[in-house]
């Protein structure tokens, strides 16, 4: 299959979001550990079985401008990620995630989603996400559990904050996703998708995005006529890379820059070994990277433009 697609400032795993009725809140923010550790506390969540999303409306309001270095977080077993934001609108509670309001949200960035208490991405040394002050803090949980039977998870997530006297520039998250694939049941799938970037991109970090279905992503930068000009990104999938996929790591003084009017071409190869018809979000394939300098507003940004 070969379809074209946008290259967007959006969340990993961005195809769900959260509903919730608009309602005041009395909570206030948790203590703060120390100068450098900002803690979010997330409510208990029911785990149901299968592949669930929750989102989640915490009681924490920033209190000041944060600038967030780095996202530590510990998850249950079964725990595929949690991704953090702030909303411009504050509501309460937490449900399964909706398509309505995740373009409303904006991108902090994702927590560690095993128990070793490690970040997914630490930003280079002078970068930072910003959080203005005043601004909810949202979640959004991803299980897949294949226990058999619902549990309840309490989930951690701290914030590793800077002084933005510090802070050089800030980043923002973006990402080449294609959400309309179908695999076959019992079937080995590939997928194409192709984005046009229309503003300089310099990254500090590039990687790919599948579930366990995956057996191989490939990124290329292509000309007009479709022919490979460079691979840029290239592995065999495993079923680890779900939670912690390899990475291009570049310098913060030597990024790598997709230039305006850069081609890119994402292909994903699965392997359907299900009785099922899977698409996504059950599956997925995204190019996602880390960019800077970003205005800091953490608003959406169409980075390419789709082909027709």
């Amino acid at each position: 299959m070969r379809r074209f697609a946008a290259l967007l400032l959006l969340p990993l795993a961005s195809a769900v979001s959260c509903g919730n009725e608009t309602t005041e809140t009395t909570e206030t923010n948790p203590p703060v550990d120390d100068q450098n550790v900002y803690p979010v506390a997330l409510p208990e969540i029911d785990v149901p079985t299968g592949d669930s999303f929750t989102c989640v409306y915490t009681g924490v309001f920033s209190d000041a401008d944060l600038s967030v270095h780095a996202i530590y977080g510990k998850q249950e077993v079964g725990g595929h990620h949690i991704t953090t934001y702030y909303t411009d609108q504050t509501k309460t509670g937490s449900a399964p995630c909706t398509d309505e309001e995740m373009s409303e949200w904006h991108m902090i960035g994702g927590a560690d989603t095993l128990a070793t208490g490690e970040p997914v991405i630490k930003l280079p040394e002078g970068i930072a996400y910003r959080v203005p002050k005043g601004k909810q803090i949202v979640a959004q949980i991803h299980y897949i559990n294949t226990t058999g039977a619902a549990f309840k998870a309490q989930d951690e997530v701290h914030f590793e904050l800077m002084d933005p006297a510090d802070v050089e520039a800030y980043a923002n998250l973006f990402t080449v996703v294609d959400g309309g694939f179908q695999i076959p049941p019992n079937a080995e799938t590939t997928s194409v998708s192709i984005a046009t970037v229309n503003q300089d991109v310099p990254m500090f970090s590039l990687g790919g995005h599948m579930h366990e279905l995956g057996t191989h992503f490939k990124v290329e930068t292509i000309d007009d006529a479709d022919n490979t000009i460079d691979v840029i990104y290239e592995t065999d999938w495993l079923p680890q890379y779900v939670s912690h996929p390899p990475m291009n790591v570049y310098e913060k003084d030597a990024p790598f820059v997709l230039k305006k009017g850069t081609r890119v071409r994402q292909t994903c190869t699965w392997d359907n070994s299900t009785a099922d018809m899977v698409a996504f979000p059950r599956e997925m394939c995204v190019m996602f990277g880390f960019y800077f300098p970003d205005k800091g507003t953490g608003e959406i940004i169409q980075l390419a433009a789709p082909q027709n």
